[in-house]
């Protein structure tokens, strides 16, 4: 299904007149758990967009994060969803490094090792790209056309989807991830 985006007072992704359905209605109907809740937290786009960071804060979210998950038996995703769904990009990044320093372990690897499926694989994705977006999207393309096969919807996704802001960018890294340009590994594939 295609959703077209309007801004609307309570949800800057709330009103798809090409289906007359609300995305996160849409998301509440057809997702379940903290998978749900993080789309939720995400589609709501309440995403803090200033590049100052706050190192107390950083440390208190790391901290939070490690009680959260490690610290703890079972895992406490909804701390999670609410500083990964919330925080800047830059801040995050310095809550990484407090985490790191905390707990002598990545946020990527303690994902993997607290949490599993969608909800896995959703926080991986933000995490990736507050570490590196056009990395993230580089890995991607490749995933896209690496074995038997291409995932040509994926493909297509993120090319389009990333043609008029950092595609150039992406290609760059993707070389680099690759040794190859995106449009020789497309041809040969």
């Amino acid at each position: 299904m295609t959703y077209i985006a309007e801004k609307s007072t309570s949800n800057i992704y709330n009103a798809i007149p090409e289906f007359n359905k609300d995305l996160e209605k849409d998301i509440i109907g057809d997702t379940s758990g903290h998978f749900k809740r993080l789309l939720v937290t995400l589609v709501q786009a309440n995403r803090n967009d200033s590049n100052q960071i706050d190192r107390n804060k950083a440390h208190q979210d790391a901290k939070a994060l490690y009680e959260a998950g490690e610290k703890k038996w079972g895992t406490d995703e909804s701390r999670f969803n609410v500083i990964l769904g919330s925080r800047s990009y830059p801040q995050l990044r310095a809550t990484f490094e407090e985490y790191k320093k905390i707990s002598k372990k990545d946020i990527e690897q303690v994902l993997k090792s607290e949490m599993s499926g969608d909800i896995l694989r959703a926080m991986l994705t933000i995490v990736r790209c507050v570490k590196n977006k056009v990395g993230h999207f580089a890995r991607q393309l490749q995933k896209t056309m690496k074995g038997l096969g291409t995932d040509d919807d994926t493909l297509v996704r993120v090319v389009v989807s990333r043609c008029e802001t950092d595609l150039v960018q992406i290609k760059e890294e993707f070389e680099k991830l690759t040794g190859q340009t995106l449009e020789q590994y497309i041809a040969v594939s």
